[in-house]
């Protein structure tokens, strides 16, 4: 089938369905195909398709320099004398590998490859997965992340969870305005 017959059929998409293809064709480069999805929305849909797609390189913009924060700071702990460096440690690398894995969460809902759209803004996914899989080793559960906030005095409650990180980073990409 060629590509002509296949945009006949753009105008059929879900918004949802839309927004995979249009992100999916961008991560490829694809210009012809990008404009050819969008201009199959109506004009208020297809402003929010560049909307959607700005505000997910500035979510992943963000969440890659968490991640390069969050690996220096563990780089840091690990070469400390303190005491309690296994502990905080451990409570790092749980936000580093939870961040990672709803990042993953978040773009196989969307359709998109994470790592691909890492690349193209040069955040070096290679790098952070390789920091995942070191950190992956030392990480606490979400229930030892909890345990040493209360004994700590902190409220566990507001511990980062994969199922917060994607809600919270979809309404971020999907509000209105």
């Amino acid at each position: 089938m060629n590509t002509n017959a296949i945009r006949k059929h753009y105008d059929k998409l879900t918004p949802r369905e839309r927004l995979t293809a249009f992100l999916a064709a961008d991560l490829r480069d694809d210009d012809d195909e990008v404009r050819a999805i969008a201009y199959s929305a109506e004009p208020v849909e297809r402003r929010k398709l560049e909307e959607v797609r700005i505000r997910l390189i500035i979510l992943a913009l963000s969440v890659a320099c968490e991640q390069w924060r969050q690996a220096a700071n563990l780089l840091f702990l690990a070469c400390s004398e303190s005491d309690e460096w296994s502990e905080t440690v451990g409570i790092a690398a749980y936000g580093f590998t939870t961040r990672a894995e709803a990042w993953r969460v978040l773009c196989k809902d969307y359709g998109i490859d994470g790592a691909a759209l890492f690349d193209q803004l040069h955040c070096d996914s290679f790098e952070l997965t390789m920091y995942e899989t070191l950190m992956s080793q030392v990480t606490y559960s979400q229930e030892e992340t909890a345990e040493v906030f209360r004994a700590r005095g902190m409220d566990a409650e507001k511990l980062i969870t994969i199922d917060t990180l994607v809600s919270a980073w979809r309404t971020a990409i999907e509000r209105q305005g």
